[in-house]
């Protein structure tokens, strides 16, 4: 990379860095005066950050059992965010701690039994979807490499 490429990332960097402080400010001011607001906001913010990654699975998925050329370029993108999904599965671990509800419930939907049991169910589902997707060559298509 030249110079200007290098000067452009850092100023991209520390503006990032800047709206992230800033957010962290407004979060810590949002619990301190409406701390009744932090978990669903953090519940929210988990699951916006999560979409992409569970799309990304989902695109897989599609690719796979499809076939086609059209996955192709999209390959590198989509087994990043395959990658990603059982990692940012595990922000769902403070709800565990910090969610409304009784423990000794074991019947109710939004206890945290249940919700712990949801959690890592899915974190099971996430990490096999994403480790098989990963772990198999996709599927070469006639047409698409030298001829033999």
């Amino acid at each position: 990379m030249n110079s200007p490429a290098i000067h452009s990332l850092s100023k991209i960097r520390r503006l990032i860095l800047g709206v992230a402080v800033a957010a962290l400010i407004v979060a810590a001011l949002s619990a301190w005066f409406r701390p009744n607001a932090i978990l669903p906001a953090y519940r929210l913010a988990v699951f916006v950050c999560l979409a992409p990654a569970i799309g990304s699975l989902l695109f897989s998925l599609v690719h796979r059992s499809t076939g086609g050329n059209w996955g192709d370029a999209l390959s590198p993108f989509l087994a990043a965010g395959c990658g990603l999904a059982p990692w940012l599965w595990l922000l769902i671990v403070p709800l565990l701690f910090f969610a409304p509800g009784s423990a000794a419930v074991a019947s109710a939907y939004d206890g945290r039994l249940m919700l712990g049991l949801r959690a890592a169910f899915y974190a099971v589902v996430f990490a096999g979807v994403a480790v098989a997707l990963l772990a198999r060559k996709p599927p070469q298509h006639r047409g698409s490499g030298p001829p033999a």
